[in-house]
C-alpha cells in the first residue's frame, strides 16, 4: 500500500507515513472519522498518540548519534540533538490527526518543546490537566524519551487553539514518570 498524499511505500501496520505524516486509513474508519455528528477530540488513541508519533518519526535520539569526542554530552547537546532529529525527517508543519498539528518543535532550558496548533475543537472541553493525564502515561511508557528523562531533560507540550486566544501548556518530567 502507498501513501494517498506522496505516494510513498507503507507498511501493513503503519499508522502514519514515515515520511510525509499523512494519516493512513485502512478498512476501518476510526472513531474521530466517523460521520456521527459528534466528534470528542482527546479521547481516541490518535490525538493521545500525537506526541509519540513525532518521537517514533523523528527522534531517533540515542547516545550513538551524539559527538564521542571528549566530555560527555551535555543537557543542552541531548536537547539540541532531539530538535534536530525531528525537523531533519518531519517537514513542520505536519498534520497529526484531523484536530492537531504540529507546528514545531525548540529547544528550551531543560526541556524539548513541541507547539501544536488545535483546530475545531470546543477549547472549553480541554484542560492542562486532562491533556497531561492523557500524554503522561505514553510519554513515560515511550523507550525513545528514556533518554531524556535519564538525563532530567522535560518535554514540555504548547497547544494554541485556532480562531481562538485560548492556549494550553504542560511538562512532562522524570518525577511525573516515577508516580
Amino acid at each position: 500500500m502507498n501513501c494517498k498524499k506522496c505516494n510513498s511505500e507503507l507498511g501493513t501496520d503503519e499508522k502514519f507515513c514515515a515520511k510525509c505524516g499523512t494519516e493512513v486509513i485502512s478498512g476501518k474508519v476510526p472513531f474521530l472519522k466517523r460521520k456521527t455528528g459528534w466528534r470528542r477530540p482527546f479521547d481516541s488513541y490518535y490525538s493521545i498518540a500525537i506526541f509519540v508519533l513525532v518521537i517514533a518519526i523523528g527522534s531517533g535520539l540515542s547516545a550513538a548519534s551524539l559527538p564521542k569526542k571528549g566530555n560527555p554530552p551535555s543537557k543542552e547537546d541531548y536537547i539540541t540533538m532531539g530538535v534536530k532529529s525531528v525537523k531533519d525527517k518531519v517537514t513542520l508543519p505536519v498534520k497529526i490527526d484531523q484536530y492537531t498539528t504540529l507546528t514545531d518543535v525548540v529547544a528550551e532550558p531543560n526541556a524539548v518543546g513541541y507547539h501544536y496548533m488545535l483546530n475545531g475543537v470546543d477549547p472549553s472541553k480541554i484542560s492542562n490537566e486532562k491533556l497531561k493525564g492523557m500524554i503522561m502515561s505514553k510519554a513515560c511508557e515511550a523507550k525513545e524519551l528514556k533518554i531524556f528523562f535519564d538525563n532530567d531533560i522535560n518535554l514540555a507540550y504548547y497547544y494554541a487553539v485556532e480562531n481562538s486566544n485560548k492556549t494550553f501548556s504542560l511538562i512532562i518530567t522524570k518525577a511525573d514518570c516515577q508516580k
